[in-house]
């Protein structure tokens, strides 16, 4: 192979590979291995405290069925104290769902480019009713690291399941 043709295709590769690099560092889907606490998920009938400026809010809104049935106000507000990082979840429905609530909590730690699910709750729901609210707090935070939430917002209408994934932004730890 002349000299020419072995710097181009080794240019081409190194392109190739930062490309597939960059792609999969995008999708946030990729983890570290680490254990895996969990933590408890206490319900609320009172709605989230917009005016706190401790918490910061992330929503979802959006996913209407065929009937016109959707889901909105899903949040996850979060803030860090000396206990650790406090969550609040929220679900609305339009219209009355056999279940409604939030599934499959996640708590990332950023590990380098990666993030790394170092807690876990399977959820709550209400049932009969067009709204969910509960509240959580993670104690394993550490000083200095970067965390986000991740979790499932969901409604069984007339036996159809619709739903909104949420995922906040990462927040360093500094409390």
């Amino acid at each position: 192979m002349k000299r020419k043709t072995k710097i181009r295709f080794g240019r081409f590769v190194g392109a190739v590979l930062a490309i597939a690099l960059a792609i999969g560092a995008q999708t946030g889907q990729a983890y570290a291995s680490e254990s895996v606490d969990s933590f408890v998920l206490t319900e609320t009938t009172a709605r989230p405290d917009f005016d706190n400026p401790d918490m910061e809010w992330t929503t979802v809104g959006g996913n209407v069925n065929a009937r016109g049935v959707h889901l909105y106000d899903c949040y996850i507000g979060r803030s860090y104290s000396s206990e650790g990082l406090y969550m609040e979840f929220s679900t609305a429905c339009s219209a009355d769902a056999e279940k409604v609530g939030v599934s499959d909590i996640e708590v990332h730690k950023k590990i380098g480019i990666f993030w790394s699910r170092v807690a876990y709750n399977a959820g709550d729901y209400e049932e009969n009713d067009y709204s969910y609210g509960g509240y959580a707090t993670y104690s394993g935070v550490e000083y200095g690291k970067t965390y986000r939430v991740s979790c499932r917002h969901y409604a069984y209408v007339d036996g159809e399941y619709i739903y909104l994934d949420n995922v906040t932004d990462g927040w360093k730890y500094t409390y």
